[in-house]
């Protein structure tokens, strides 16, 4: 019995650790200039969706918001060109030093720095075990650093 409760727990705490809804990855830097392009792709989880809708009006964002699209938001982008942040079509991206976050997360964030969030505003709905392509923005910086992200599906 106490083996099957061990092995409980250890599923229970395992679901509870993996749930990330888009996770993105950084593909490239490339030199632009006197600056460097960052490239990222975006994976939808197996099991999650991605609804397109508006930009939050909110910095956080209720897990009850249904309105608003699927995002990531990446935390703390050093040396970011303004207005340099792009993503493919359907995607928005906004820059700001306070970065959107659904509200069951507290990641950490300079406010200070900025951080980069991509918004699906248009398009059919990403069904998961989808790979999303064409994220960038332009940095000063070209040396990678772990940052924090969040998003939502």
């Amino acid at each position: 019995m106490k083996r099957l409760s061990l092995l409980c727990l250890l599923a229970l705490t395992l679901s509870t650790v993996a749930m990330a809804n888009i996770i993105p990855t950084n593909t490239g830097v490339i030199p632009t200039g006197a600056n460097y392009t960052w490239t990222y792709d975006f994976s939808v989880a197996f099991d999650q969706n991605v609804n397109s809708g508006p930009i939050p009006t909110s910095v956080l964002v209720s897990p009850l918001d249904l309105v608003t699209g699927g995002f990531v938001t990446i935390y703390d982008f050093n040396g970011y060109v303004a207005g340099s942040c792009a993503g493919p079509a359907g995607w928005t991206c906004t820059a700001q030093n306070v970065g959107f976050t659904p509200s069951n997360v507290v990641p950490t964030d300079s406010a200070s720095v900025v951080n980069l969030t991509w918004v699906y505003t248009s398009g059919s709905p990403i069904v998961g075990s989808a790979n999303v392509t064409g994220f960038s923005a332009v940095s000063s910086y070209s040396l990678p650093e772990p940052i924090p992200f969040t998003s939502r599906g």
